[in-house]
């Protein structure tokens, strides 16, 4: 029989549950603190997005090397990857007590105990690994990002030099002609 949430609570505040309570206690709060960590680290790869976005409008990556130009597509879809899978820990799927059932009057816990270790240890292990992704796309960040500083720039866009010695003798350039002269 599903337990009454109201009469469970009620009871979970006797001195005969106290230890049951503990470990309650315990589990949610270990499911909260891996839902704050997972929300800090979405908003960190949502920075990191934003970099990499920055990185491709503004910061000339398009005009470099092919290579360059798919780190930065890489480091977008590893960040994203790692939101998804701590969208997936900061989710609120379990309900609460749940699990609970009622026997000779008291609330049988164990089947809540198990079902909340379960969902601990699935959002820790999507937490580890989105934490491996962004620590990755970071890494390749700062890769990309100190290439960035010896990256040859296209011709188009470098600026042309003129040397000491054609500019003193050569007539700066108009961009009108004088009229050829006729032969004789």
């Amino acid at each position: 029989m599903v337990a009454d949430l109201v009469d469970v609570v009620r009871q979970l505040a006797t001195p005969e549950f106290e230890q049951q309570k503990k470990m309650l206690d315990f589990l949610y709060e270990a499911l909260t603190i891996l839902d704050r960590k997972a929300d800090a680290l979405m908003a960190f790869n949502a920075i990191l997005v934003a970099a990499a976005a920055f990185a491709i409008e503004r910061g000339g990556v398009l005009a470099t090397s092919l290579w360059r130009r798919i780190g930065v597509i890489i480091v977008i879809l590893t960040a994203l990857g790692a939101a998804a899978l701590n969208l997936g820990v900061a989710r609120v799927k379990y309900g609460f007590l749940a699990g609970v059932t009622m026997a000779d009057g008291k609330p049988q816990l164990e089947a809540e105990f198990k079902a909340l270790a379960a969902v601990l240890a699935d959002r820790t292990l999507d937490y580890q690994i989105g934490w491996w992704l962004s620590l990755a796309a970071v890494f390749l960040s700062a890769v990309l990002a100190f290439s960035l500083l010896f990256a040859r720039k296209p011709a188009s866009s470098r600026p042309i030099k003129p040397s000491a010695t054609t500019s003193a003798t050569r007539a700066p350039s108009t961009s009108v002609r004088p009229p050829p002269v006729p032969a004789e």
